[in-house]
Protein backbone atom coordinates (compact mmCIF):
# COMPACT_ATOMS: atom_id res chain seq x y z
CA UNK A 1 0.00 0.00 0.00
CA UNK A 2 2.67 2.18 0.87
CA UNK A 3 4.89 1.76 -2.42
CA UNK A 4 1.09 2.69 -4.27
CA UNK A 5 0.85 5.59 -2.80
CA UNK A 6 4.66 6.83 -2.86
CA UNK A 7 4.39 6.02 -6.56
CA UNK A 8 1.26 7.89 -7.26
CA UNK A 9 2.61 10.55 -5.32
CA UNK A 10 5.89 10.83 -7.73
CA UNK A 11 3.96 10.41 -10.67
CA UNK A 12 1.64 13.31 -9.83
CA UNK A 13 4.58 15.01 -9.01
CA UNK A 14 6.27 14.34 -12.03
CA UNK A 15 2.84 15.75 -14.29
CA UNK A 16 2.92 19.19 -11.94
CA UNK A 17 6.28 19.54 -12.45
CA UNK A 18 6.22 18.98 -16.51
CA UNK A 19 2.63 21.30 -16.76
CA UNK A 20 4.18 24.03 -14.70
CA UNK A 21 7.63 24.17 -16.88
CA UNK A 22 5.58 23.97 -20.28
CA UNK A 23 3.31 27.07 -19.01
CA UNK A 24 6.47 29.17 -18.76
CA UNK A 25 8.03 28.23 -22.12
CA UNK A 26 5.85 28.37 -24.93
CA UNK A 27 6.78 25.56 -27.34
CA UNK A 28 9.21 26.40 -30.52
CA UNK A 29 8.66 25.21 -33.71
CA UNK A 30 11.19 25.91 -36.16
CA UNK A 31 11.20 25.22 -40.09
CA UNK A 32 14.22 23.79 -41.46
CA UNK A 33 13.72 24.96 -44.71
CA UNK A 34 13.98 28.67 -43.91
CA UNK A 35 17.62 27.83 -42.76
CA UNK A 36 18.66 25.48 -45.29
CA UNK A 37 19.17 28.03 -48.13
CA UNK A 38 21.29 30.16 -46.00
CA UNK A 39 22.74 33.08 -48.33
CA UNK A 40 20.23 32.76 -51.26
CA UNK A 41 18.01 35.75 -49.78
CA UNK A 42 18.54 39.41 -49.48
CA UNK A 43 17.02 41.12 -46.01
CA UNK A 44 15.50 44.39 -45.61
CA UNK A 45 13.42 45.70 -43.13
CA UNK A 46 12.88 41.80 -41.22
CA UNK A 47 11.51 40.76 -45.01
CA UNK A 48 13.05 38.46 -47.00
CA UNK A 49 13.89 39.04 -50.83
CA UNK A 50 14.85 37.04 -53.55
CA UNK A 51 17.56 37.75 -56.30
CA UNK A 52 16.31 40.61 -58.62
CA UNK A 53 14.12 42.20 -55.95
CA UNK A 54 14.61 46.00 -55.70
CA UNK A 55 13.99 48.43 -53.58
CA UNK A 56 15.09 52.20 -52.79
CA UNK A 57 16.81 52.69 -49.36
CA UNK A 58 18.56 56.01 -48.49
CA UNK A 59 17.72 57.63 -51.82
CA UNK A 60 19.74 54.81 -53.86
CA UNK A 61 18.16 51.91 -55.65
CA UNK A 62 19.95 48.55 -54.03
CA UNK A 63 19.12 45.09 -56.37
CA UNK A 64 19.78 42.06 -54.85
CA UNK A 65 22.25 40.12 -56.32
CA UNK A 66 25.03 37.84 -56.20
CA UNK A 67 28.10 38.81 -54.09
CA UNK A 68 30.74 37.61 -56.33
CA UNK A 69 30.08 38.05 -60.09
CA UNK A 70 31.90 35.24 -61.27
CA UNK A 71 30.66 32.16 -58.39
CA UNK A 72 27.38 30.62 -58.94
CA UNK A 73 26.80 29.66 -55.77
CA UNK A 74 27.99 33.09 -54.15
CA UNK A 75 25.77 34.85 -51.06
CA UNK A 76 23.58 37.20 -52.09
CA UNK A 77 23.48 41.01 -51.28
CA UNK A 78 22.32 44.39 -51.65
CA UNK A 79 23.98 46.13 -54.54
CA UNK A 80 23.97 49.73 -55.71
CA UNK A 81 22.56 50.36 -59.04
CA UNK A 82 24.00 53.03 -61.66
CA UNK A 83 22.47 55.50 -63.55
CA UNK A 84 21.88 52.95 -66.60
CA UNK A 85 20.40 50.64 -64.13
CA UNK A 86 23.49 48.55 -64.36
CA UNK A 87 24.71 46.65 -61.15
CA UNK A 88 27.49 48.29 -59.81
CA UNK A 89 30.06 45.31 -58.25
CA UNK A 90 32.44 45.96 -55.55
CA UNK A 91 35.96 46.10 -56.79
CA UNK A 92 38.07 42.62 -56.79
CA UNK A 93 41.40 42.38 -55.54
CA UNK A 94 43.76 41.11 -58.36
CA UNK A 95 46.38 40.03 -55.41
CA UNK A 96 45.79 36.42 -53.99
CA UNK A 97 46.76 36.75 -50.35
CA UNK A 98 47.41 33.93 -48.11
CA UNK A 99 47.37 34.45 -44.08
Amino acid sequence: MKLTSTLALCFIGIIFITHSHAAERPALFLDGKQFASKGQFCWYDDKRYSEGAVIIAAKQRLVCAAKQLNYNNSELSWLPQDENGNIVYPKQSKSIRVN
